[in-house]
């Protein structure tokens, strides 16, 4: 009995994860309603160090200069630079009402493949936990 009240709590940290993540994201999403143009600036290096691995981890990330009401931005993207490189110019989402937030989409998914994955990943969780309350209260 203590293995399955133990079980069911891991299993809702891990549901409410699951959540709250694309929840979030897609809060994100419609807060940034304002498309504007961002040039990359710069390529910022970030070093973190992986303790599972036991190495340092270097990543790329584009910083973006962009324009809204009259005020000049500076944002550090937080995804990756794979595809970025300094003088190009992007499409980003902003929030009107708080300009240096900004909202990129899953470089993989795009705008409505996020609103898609969101959509999957609470159904997913749902299910997963409809699951497990059966199992546990059998």
């Amino acid at each position: 009995m203590i293995f399955k009240n133990i079980l069911l709590i891991l299993f809702c940290i891990v549901f409410i994860k699951l959540i709250v993540y694309p929840l979030r994201r897609s809060n994100r999403m419609f807060e940034c309603s304002q498309t504007v143009n961002a040039l990359i600036v710069r390529i910022e290096k970030r070093e973190t160090y992986d303790y599972e691995e036991g190495r340092a981890v270097v990543s790329y990330h584009p910083v973006y200069k962009y324009e809204f009401g009259g005020n000049v931005f500076f944002k550090t993207s937080y995804k990756h630079a794979r595809s970025s490189h300094i003088g190009k110019t992007v499409k980003i989402r902003i929030n009107p009402q708080n300009p240096e937030e900004i909202y990129e989409p899953l470089s993989f998914l795009g705008y409505s493949g996020t609103i898609s994955f969101t959509l999957f990943m609470l159904l997913l969780a749902i299910a997963g936990l409809l699951v497990f309350v059966s199992v546990v209260l059998k």
